[in-house]
């Protein structure tokens, strides 16, 4: 979810009447939490399998829960797919919270961490994951650290559709030119050539969610892609 996640502005944090708040919301909302995302709403689905008064408990569960998260303001709309009810108010409440969000700028270095590599009959590599910064079009050369191999973008695909150009924030899948898939990894970096160098040492901020039970100590060592971090007091 965390690579899927990467660079959304919205979330649509979805709970079911029927089973109100479960692990993986909790687990969702974090996650959202560390990425930053700083907008949503909540569609609180199947309403017709419930009565109303334990609808009106769910809500209170949920604005309890969502109470101090990025989503503590946020409109819960209560709809039901299969008597399609109430769903353009959901659209509606999209629309409007979409509205509310400014247009991701191109500035700095263009990056796209690999999260996906696979081969496609007919056109070879292709690498997805979401661009981080900057745009990238068709024709480009990009290098793919640390390897620093050296490639040119063949194709390019947001959301299925082949465009010519991807910009930052959005999922993207990049077909390379003359690149085996075994020289890729998950967790390489796509970059202009000469633009971002790879390093032996890194600055990290980690935020400890409130929610985990267990006591971060320092000075133990966490396991990363390619090693090993080594957490130390501030």
């Amino acid at each position: 979810m965390v690579s899927g996640a990467a660079g959304i502005d919205l979330v649509l944090l979805v709970i079911a009447a029927d089973e109100g708040i479960m692990p993986q919301t909790k687990e969702h909302l974090h996650i959202c939490s560390l990425l930053g995302i700083t907008r949503g709403l909540v569609a609180l689905t199947k309403i017709d399998l419930v009565e109303k008064d334990w609808l009106e408990l769910v809500k209170s569960e949920i604005t309890e829960f969502l109470h101090g998260s990025f989503l503590e303001n946020a409109p819960i709309i209560p709809v039901s797919a299969v008597k399609q009810e109430r769903l353009s108010d959901l659209i509606g409440a999209i629309d409007a919270t979409a509205g509310q969000i400014n247009e991701k700028t191109d500035d700095g270095i263009f990056r796209l961490p690999v999260d996906r590599v696979f081969t496609m009959k007919g056109f070879g590599t292709v690498v997805t994951g979401t661009l981080v910064s900057d745009r990238i079009k068709v024709g480009e050369e990009v290098q793919i650290l640390p390897e620093g191999l050296i490639s040119r973008i063949r194709g390019i695909q947001v959301h299925n559709q082949q465009v010519e150009e991807a910009w930052s924030g959005q999922r993207t899948a990049i077909n390379l030119q003359g690149t085996e898939k075994s020289c890729i990894n998950r967790g390489d970096v796509l970059v202009r050539p000469q633009t971002v160098w790879p390093s032996q040492r890194l600055d990290i901020f980690v935020e400890y969610l409130a929610a985990n039970s267990k006591t971060l100590k320092t000075g133990r060592w966490c396991a990363c892609t390619r090693g090993q971090v080594k957490l130390l007091p501030a």
